[in-house]
């Protein structure tokens, strides 16, 4: 049945809560920015006595998140829970939840779905995705007969995976979907006016891309490499994709570039510690996720944004740096 004040499905009712400890598994396949989304959640409910969690995901994810997150069990099969919290409520979620108690999140679909099909209307969504993920947790806790403790921030944080090097500056030229790409030539004007050290991420089918802003290439392009190199950046610029949400969560500064995605529907929880850019386009935003293609055909939202606004929002996230050159 629904909750209609939370939007969550309820699953098979579970056991009253037994002596000893109880297992939650909690079900998250990917992409890599929902996954960092998860951590409070995942934070909160391994803090809490007598549960046992685990995170079920892709094997693609596994490696890099069992050191992100050394206090919760980083798995691909669930097992025989007490209790799947299905955090991505998607087909193969809900094949992995079958005949288990469970819970899902409340995605807000259409809250977020109006904020971009109709901004005139009213109706805004009411939680980040880390809020909505520890919703479900409440939730499942109180089922199994547990009392929750005291919800941490909603903003994630990963364990460090490296030391991190004063004035560095990571970019990231690339992104899932084109239209979430600033232009290639702008990161590599960036590039050049950036006085201070300065490296570049691209996975391998980025690779080029990467190498086109003209700037060292983390060398390392495995995911667990890829947050190795995260962690040792004061400041990371990218679009709105992963890698800027990992920076975050790793605790450098994002700098995020948004075009045709909005930054109000649950992702972009770091006002305290980063910049989240735009034009102010009209036409934007367009798209939950982003697209191949700008339905408009010019995609202004981002190819109007201006080097110099990006470094203005770099400097002011890394003061300590000394005056850099002009783009």
């Amino acid at each position: 049945m629904r909750d209609r004040r939370r939007g969550f499905r309820r699953g098979t009712r579970t056991t009253p809560a037994r002596a000893g400890s109880l297992e939650i598994a909690a079900v998250r396949l990917g992409r890599l920015g929902d996954l960092v989304m998860v951590e409070p959640a995942l934070r909160w409910l391994s803090a809490t006595p007598h549960v046992r969690l685990k995170l079920v995901t892709d094997p693609h994810y596994v490696d890099a998140f069992a050191r992100a997150l050394p206090e919760v069990e980083i798995t691909t099969e669930v097992g025989s829970p007490d209790l799947v919290l299905d955090l991505h409520r998607v087909a193969a979620s809900r094949r992995l939840r079958r005949g288990h108690p469970w819970l899902g999140v409340g995605k807000e679909d259409v809250r977020r779905r109006l904020r971009v099909l109709a901004p005139q209307l009213p109706v805004m969504p009411r939680f980040s995705w880390p809020e909505r993920h520890m919703d479900a947790a409440e939730r499942g806790m109180r089922q199994l007969g547990i009392v929750p403790g005291p919800r941490p921030t909603p903003v994630p944080r990963f364990g460090p995976f490296g030391a991190r090097e004063p004035g560095l500056l990571g970019l990231v030229p690339g992104a899932g979907h084109a239209t979430k790409q600033w232009p290639v030539e702008r990161f590599a004007a960036l590039a050049e006016a950036w006085s201070g050290p300065l490296v570049v991420f691209g996975s391998e089918e980025e690779r080029s891309l990467a190498a086109a802003v003209g700037a060292d290439v983390w060398p390392a392009p495995s995911l667990t490499g890829l947050f190795e190199g995260l962690s040792r950046c004061a400041a990371v610029v990218a679009g709105d994709t992963g890698p800027l949400h990992v920076a975050g969560a790793l605790g450098a500064a994002p700098i995020g570039l948004f075009g045709p995605t909005p930054t109000d529907t649950g992702f972009w929880v770091w006002d305290e510690t980063g910049v989240a850019l735009r034009t102010g386009s009209g036409c934007s935003p367009c798209s939950l996720h982003g697209s191949a293609v700008c339905p408009k055909r010019h995609h202004r939202c981002l190819a109007d944004l201006s080097v110099e606004a990006v470094l203005e929002a770099v400097r002011a996230a890394v003061p300590e740096q000394p005056e850099d050159r002009c783009a």
